[in-house]
């Protein structure tokens, strides 16, 4: 063996080790919750983040990852919106045991070669003054006292929390979130309607002719008007914000956002696992509740942000690696030398390659039902620079920090051995380097260290 290969296996070994730091793949890939169709989560009263799957699985969920065959559907259960704000996104990276994929397909080629809303405007303003006479000052008079029972109307339509509280139970699966949509859109009508009115008598009071006279009760009426700003300004902010709430309902409203098993869950996302694809979702959950002007207001100090992790389910999990592979065989030898005055073939005794690199392809399965070891299938292509191999076997694949694999099984390799030439052939030098012809080694045990890529 040569000081060379010796270096290069050293040096192949110490570059994987240090990359094998990084997130162990291969593990999470064969330990990852199978899934046919969907997934669940839940908000608990614990305020963590639960899952569960159509194979009776569940757990915690935190960077958890699920496997499957096709597409899936994420749901959030028992979904209140106007208690909670979700979101979800997805990010799509290449699916990292398939790493290293062409690198190995391209050592075995070379190996086999040789060998063969919109805001209300409640600002008043100024009329034109309608031609006087007395028809004129009782269209005033009337149109204040409807705005003296819209200031009432207005005075009962504050938000309480009994309704709030109501609206952000009852908002739940398609048909009840339209059912509050309903009731939004019933109190903007109604807030609208007075508000109108009030704005109407506001306008008729600056029209109106200077010789009305009106009654003490209007008079009262026209002196509450003046004293109602702050409850105009306020019920106009409730108005804004129900306005944008009923956008937001009507969405959630839409059935095909929610799931026909499970009326109140609602779909987040439909990722498309592929054979090729690691799809990592984020999910962030954010409470929040309706306050008293009727817009929903975000607890940020609660937001929790999760992930989920989908990708390709198989059977054999493939991992692809450099390892330092340790043999037996030894090689021929031939030189040329002087005897009896004629140049002939003698034997240089045998030359070994014990300690080589291979480039390696593992098939690895959760056959043993533990998080400790995996067993597998090993094949590979040995480095040796004179003596190119193929290797096959049995492979253990650890878990931990360390994220090796051992493997044993055996291996061929070629190398150069003479053709026509035999010992005691006359020879130059030149004659034994044509002759020499690449030949098949008799099968040998091998035995393997392999860190991942």
């Amino acid at each position: 063996m040569t000081r060379t290969t010796i270096a290069t296996a050293v040096l192949l070994c110490l570059m994987t080790t240090a990359e094998s730091h990084a997130a162990d793949e291969t593990v999470a890939l064969l330990q990852a919750h199978r899934v046919d169709h969907t997934v669940g989560i839940s908000w608990t009263a614990a305020k963590t983040v639960r899952y569960d799957t159509d194979r009776n699985g569940e757990g915690t969920l935190d960077s958890t990852t699920f496997v499957a065959t096709g597409g899936v559907t994420l749901l959030i259960r028992d979904f209140h919106p106007l208690l909670m704000e979700v979101t979800a996104d997805e990010k799509k990276e290449d699916e990292p045991t398939l790493k290293g994929s062409t690198d190995f397909i391209e050592a075995v080629l070379a190996t086999v070669k040789p060998i063969v809303p919109v805001p209300t405007d409640t600002n008043l303003r100024k009329w034109p003054a309608p031609a006087v006479g007395a028809s004129d000052c009782e269209r005033v008079q009337s149109k204040i006292r409807a705005a003296e029972s819209a200031v009432g109307q207005l005075n009962d339509l504050a938000f309480d929390d009994g309704t709030r509280a109501k609206w952000a139970h009852d908002a739940t699966g398609a048909s009840n979130v339209a059912k509050v949509e309903g009731e939004v859109e019933l109190r903007v009508r109604t807030l609208q309607t007075n508000l109108d009115a009030i704005e109407e008598a506001n306008k008729a009071i600056r029209g109106a002719p200077d010789d009305c006279e009106f009654e003490a009760k209007t008079q009262h009426a026209v002196a509450l008007l003046a004293s109602s700003a702050q409850l105009l300004a306020d019920r106009s902010k409730q108005l804004t914000n129900l306005r944008t709430l009923s956008k937001s309902l009507a969405k959630w409203a839409e059935p095909q956002r929610w799931s026909r098993k499970d009326p109140t869950a609602y779909v987040l996302i439909t990722p498309e696992v592929t054979r090729d694809k690691k799809d990592t979702v984020t999910i962030v959950l954010t409470p929040r509740s309706l306050d008293a002007t009727g817009q929903l207001a975000a607890d940020e100090a609660g937001v929790v942000t999760r992930t989920a992790v989908f990708r390709f389910y198989r059977h054999f999990v493939s991992e692809f690696g450099v390892a330092a592979v340790y043999n037996d065989l030894r090689y021929p030898k031939y030189k040329v030398t002087e005897q009896d005055g004629t140049s002939v073939v003698v034997s240089d005794g045998t030359d070994s390659s014990n300690v080589n690199a291979a480039v390696t392809l593992n098939l690895i399965c959760d056959c043993l039902g533990n998080d400790t070891v995996y067993p597998g299938f090993q094949l590979g292509v040995s480095k040796a620079e004179n003596y190119p191999g193929l290797l096959a076997g049995g492979v253990l694949r650890f878990s931990g920090t360390k994220r090796f694999s051992l493997a044993v099984g055996r291996m061929v390799t070629w190398y150069k051995d003479l053709d026509k030439l035999q010992l005691g052939s006359p020879a130059s030098e030149n004659d034994l380097k044509a002759d020499l012809s690449l030949r098949r080694s008799p099968s040998a045990w091998y035995l393997a260290v392999q860190y991942t890529f």
